[in-house]
């Protein structure tokens, strides 16, 4: 039997809550006093994934997606490819062809 909870959330305060499609609900609540910056933020999320069954090797972090890291050049090369896929030899349909444009260009 499940028992029912009250939570007081407040202006400021941060929850991050998951409900299964089996009812299973995994929640983390934070007030602002226990994070100060993003990395604290990232840092609580990653133990929400954790407590939803998703484990990761590392750190979630923030990436430069607009940089010139190779990660970035990369994922634009391929967005670029599939939207020329005649040219690189892929087959794509249209939409897939239009949606790699949009994320390219964003």
């Amino acid at each position: 039997m499940s028992e029912a909870r009250q939570l007081e959330v407040r202006p400021g305060d941060t929850v991050f809550v998951s409900v299964g499609v089996d009812g299973e609900t995994h929640m983390h609540y934070m007030r602002p006093s226990s994070y100060h910056n993003l990395d604290a933020m990232l840092s609580a999320f990653e133990q929400f994934l954790r407590g939803c069954g998703f484990w990761t090797e590392g750190h979630l972090d923030f990436v430069d997606d607009d940089g010139d890291s190779t990660w970035a050049v990369d994922v634009r090369n391929f967005l670029d490819e599939l939207t020329n896929p005649d040219v690189y030899g892929w087959t794509c349909g249209d939409e897939a062809r239009k949606r790699a444009a949009e994320l390219r260009d964003a």
